[in-house]
């Protein structure tokens, strides 16, 4: 049986401005999701691997523009679209 644990990719993504240089500069290096403009990836390679589970939120992230939806509740997102895949 596989864990949810292991089938979640992690990533990076805040809704509050970037304040400090550093994290400025990070993430503006992110490659940024051509559809919502929301979720952002280290590399081409990452990007491609998520697009299996950002594909299911990714048309809602883009409809509800400028809202973006909160860390929790997309990680609510990606739990329920995985347990799905896993039954």
């Amino acid at each position: 049986m596989r864990f949810l644990s292991e089938r979640i990719p992690v990533q990076f993504s805040t809704n509050k401005p970037q304040t400090s240089t550093l994290k400025n500069i990070f993430f503006r290096s992110l490659l940024k999701c051509g559809r919502c403009k929301y979720v952002r990836y280290c590399s081409k390679t990452c990007q491609r691997g998520d697009w299996r589970f950002h594909k299911g939120e990714c048309g809602g992230i883009a409809r509800a523009q400028p809202h973006s939806p909160t860390p929790l509740a997309r990680l609510v997102v990606r739990c329920l679209l995985v347990d799905a895949e896993v039954r």
